[in-house]
């Protein structure tokens, strides 16, 4: 339900997690915005959610799952003028691994699933789960987010 998150917003009054915009949800009543804007005259602006996860000791296998979708104004096929990425990080920003690198060449236009395993042992630590979007001067791109969970999958003591 979108709880937990911290926003750093493109502009104020515009809140990441949402249900505005005519797209609809993958798992209602919300989804997370990135992107969206265009930059008025600056080279880009920036969307960025956090959440910070405590993974239990003792897990053996970690995955997050979830779904994207990306609609661009763009019509160059050859230029990636606005990018949105999916990592996890420590929560000092340290990169433990990026999921999803998108772009406006990337243009999915249906909610696509996002199933990832992963390959380090990230047992007993707090990660940080980051969506992040930027867009350029003009011709925006909509970077969705939605349903995202991680399980941990763990061994008895």
């Amino acid at each position: 339900m979108g709880t937990g998150w911290t926003e750093t917003l493109i502009q104020a009054g515009f809140p990441l997690i949402t249900d505005q915009d005519g797209i609809p949800e993958h798992s209602a009543p919300f989804k997370a915005w990135l992107g969206g804007f265009e930059s008025g005259g600056v080279n880009s602006v920036t969307d960025i959610l956090i959440q910070d996860v405590a993974i239990p000791a003792m897990t053996t296998q970690l995955v997050l799952t979830g779904f994207h979708d990306v609609r661009t104004s763009e019509t160059t096929t050859t230029t990636a003028f606005d990018t949105a990425s999916l990592s996890v990080t420590e929560t000092n920003g340290t990169p433990i691994v990026t999921i999803l690198s998108l772009s406006n060449l990337t243009p999915k236009t249906t909610w696509t699933a996002i199933n990832h395993t992963f390959a380090q042992n990230l047992s007993g630590q707090t990660v940080r789960l980051r969506m992040t979007s930027s867009n350029d001067i003009n011709l925006t791109s909509s970077f969705y987010f939605d349903t995202m969970a991680l399980t941990a999958t763990h061994g008895c003591p």
